[in-house]
Order: structure tokens, then C-alpha cells, then sequence
């Protein structure tokens, strides 16, 4: 009876030690099967009211969406059939957490709380490049518009990123150099695709006669994977400025990224003076990226 408590335990320590002497080896071994990114919004600042008699009440339109572009035989980048999908993952009144009137006083920040919707997030798998994960964000301040009215610009403006991004045409681009500049030609091609789209159209349709909640702008943020597995990330009002471009595009390495977004974005001056947002807000994101599927 020893002897086989003895040879059992002998088994245990031998097999032990084997698993410690390949664990290095399964190690270096062990490689992602995913790279995974997720956009999302943390907080909002008040910098500046745009009610100079009560407080603001903010809330956002986030729409998420993702497709994935390639280089077909003449070069030119084109949208891979069934990729594309586009959801509002925020919209209408009171979606940034809190429901009184009046919430939002100049000078504080204001975090959503915890599990509020909020994340656009995807896994790609691992080597696939050309992945656009993003949202776009679109700014109001609730004023005279109705609960279900906020809802169906929200609507409408989800319909109408769908519509843009399924109808833009992309560039041709260079074959011989799948690196940032072809990233920054996704983004350029996606923000002008982005800009298509009238918001202050939209709004000026749903106002009618009706005093309509201010509009502060649209901003867009776009990750990218890239060759090599990197990840590209554009930030910024929809624009087709090269200089621009180039300027708010940046690599992101693995590890969470900040990154704030200042509203009024862009002109609203074709807007009626009772539809702009005239304070400033500052909407502040955090952009995650990492590995998935490693055995460690």
C-alpha cells in the first residue's frame, strides 16, 4: 500500500515538474486569436452653460458601426459585402444617466454610471486588417423638443449614417503602401462619407413650427485595423482636409486611451439661432484596445 502511495505521488511530482519545464515553451508558443477594441463614453463636462438662466440638459446620439474595406484588382478600396452595421447604442432624452430637469451645472463633470449603455466594442480576428469599428457622435441640448421627437431624430440620423456609409465610394489607394496612409485614407473616405449626411437638416425637418432642442455639432471616432495588426484611430469632425487628417490620426498601442471631444464641433451657422448649442461641453471617451484568445 506504501509503495503505491509512494508511486502515485511520485507521478504527481514528475508530471508537475513537466508542466514547469514546458510552460516557457507554451508560452512563446501562445498566440492571440483576436484583437479587440472598444470605444466608450465615460463622462461630460460642463465647461460653459448654454442656458445662461437654468442648467443644461445635455444628451447624445451615438451611433456605432463597423464594415470592413479591401483593395480589389484596380486598386481602389471597396466595402466588403455583409460587413456593414449600424446601431444607435445612444439616443433621445435623459441618456446620459440622470432624468431631472436642469441637471447639468457649470464647472462639474458628470460620470455615466456604471453599466449604463454606452460601449460600441468588437473582436476582429487576429491578422484581418482594414476593420473600422467607430461611432459617430451627435451633440443636443434638450429645449423644445418632445420625448418621441428626440427619439426620431435619432432615428434619422442612424438611417442616414447607414445610407451614407453604404453609398460612399472610397479612393483608390496605393497597394504598396498598406501602412498609416492607407488608415488615414479609410478615415478621410469615412468622414466624408459621414458628411454626406445633413444633421441640421434633419432637425430643421422634425422642428416644423415647434421651438427644437440645440444641436452642438457632430464628431467622429474610427479605430482601424492595419497590417501588421496595428490599430489606427481617427478622431474629429467629418472632414475631407488632408492636413486635418493627418493630424487626428494616431497609432494605438494596447492599453485604454483617453480622449475628449469639445462641443459646438464644426458650423452651425446654417442652423436657425434657436437650434445651435451656444455653451461648450466636453464629451470624454475612453478607447480600449487589447488581445484576445492568448493562453496567459
Amino acid at each position: 500500500m506504501t509503495s503505491l502511495r509512494m508511486t502515485s505521488l511520485s507521478w504527481r511530482i514528475i508530471l508537475l515538474l513537466g508542466g514547469l519545464m514546458l510552460w516557457p515553451w507554451a508560452k512563446s508558443q501562445a498566440q492571440p486569436t483576436h484583437r479587440a477594441i472598444a470605444v466608450g463614453v465615460e463622462s461630460i463636462r460642463i465647461a460653459d452653460e448654454d442656458d445662461g438662466i437654468d442648467h443644461d440638459e445635455p444628451y447624445l446620439i451615438v451611433t456605432r458601426f463597423q464594415f470592413r474595406v479591401r483593395l480589389d484588382a484596380a486598386g481602389r478600396l471597396t466595402l466588403v459585402p455583409g460587413t456593414l452595421s449600424v446601431t444607435n447604442i445612444m439616443s433621445g432624452h435623459n441618456n446620459l444617466g440622470r432624468r431631472d430637469d436642469n441637471w447639468a451645472a457649470e464647472g462639474n463633470t458628470y460620470t455615466l454610471p456604471k453599466g449604463h449603455p454606452r460601449y460600441a466594442q468588437a473582436m476582429f480576428p487576429w491578422g484581418e486588417e482594414y476593420w473600422v469599428l467607430g461611432v459617430v457622435i451627435t451633440h443636443l441640448e434638450e429645449d423644445g423638443f418632445a420625448y418621441s421627437t428626440a427619439k426620431l431624430l435619432g432615428d434619422r440620423i442612424r438611417d442616414a449614417v447607414e445610407t451614407a456609409l453604404r453609398d460612399g465610394s472610397f479612393d483608390a489607394a496605393d497597394a504598396r503602401q498598406l501602412s498609416s496612409a492607407i488608415i488615414r485614407k479609410v478615415s478621410r473616405d469615412l468622414s466624408r462619407a459621414a458628411g454626406r449626411f445633413d444633421v441640421g437638416g434633419i432637425i430643421r425637418g422634425l422642428a416644423s413650427k415647434a421651438d427644437p432642442d440645440d444641436y452642438g455639432g457632430t464628431q467622429v471616432v474610427a479605430a482601424v485595423t492595419a497590417p501588421g495588426n496595428r490599430v489606427f484611430l481617427y478622431s474629429g469632425a467629418p472632414t475631407t482636409d488632408a492636413a486635418t487628417l493627418l493630424r487626428n490620426t494616431r497609432e494605438l498601442g494596447n492599453g485604454t486611451h483617453s480622449l475628449s471631444l469639445k462641443f459646438p464641433a464644426g458650423d452651425l451657422s446654417h442652423l436657425p439661432w434657436n437650434a445651435r448649442f451656444c455653451g461648450e461641453h466636453s464629451v470624454n471617451l475612453k478607447v480600449s484596445v487589447w488581445e484576445q484568445g492568448t493562453l496567459y
